[in-house]
């Protein structure tokens, strides 16, 4: 981190000062994120803590039909606005329903054993072809999971700043 001279830059104006000299410099993280805990511990500042933890809600599903069990995990925002952009139409702002369950599947569908994703980018016509409560079974909890059903906004609504979330440690 550099030190700021306050005699040179009282000595210069920002237009007489080079664009290098102008750039100001921040603390790396690590620096001053955290704050002292009782006993003068440096704890992790709360942006690390969140970077910390894992990342996402989940959900086992059982299908005895399949003989499989499937990990439903919530998506990043990114994720679900990148998938939203890939079917809505920009023209007349409707969803394409044949690709918005599939993609949320393939997006939030997990081996709970591996971590692995159960489904790739292409299989868009093979989860098409389900049945459809068992694409309901993936889907509803993906979409509740991941802040997409009336539900998840009316239960996240009726909680407090002070109610914990509880997130899968598994």
């Amino acid at each position: 981190m550099t030190e700021y001279n306050a005699e040179a830059a009282a000595a210069t104006s920002p237009a007489e000062t080079p664009a290098a000299a102008q750039t100001q410099t921040h603390p790396t993280p690590g620096e001053t994120d955290g704050h002292r805990a009782a006993g003068g511990a440096l704890r992790p500042s709360i942006r690390d803590r969140i970077a910390a933890a894992r990342p996402y809600a989940s959900e086992v599903v059982d299908f005895p039909l399949w003989d499989v069990k499937i990990e439903v995990r919530s998506i990043s925002l990114g994720l679900r606005n990148e998938m939203l952009a890939s079917v809505i139409d920009p023209e007349t702002k409707e969803a394409d329903v044949k690709r918005l369950y599939p993609e949320l599947i393939i997006r939030t569908s997990f081996d709970p054993e591996t971590g692995e994703r159960v489904f790739s980018d292409d299989d868009l016509a093979f989860i098409n072809g389900l049945d459809a409560g068992s694409g309901d079974k993936l889907a509803k909890p993906a979409l509740k999971l991941s802040g997409m059903t009336d539900d998840a906004k009316d239960e996240e609504a009726g909680k407090s700043s002070e109610t914990e979330t509880s997130v899968s440690a598994s």
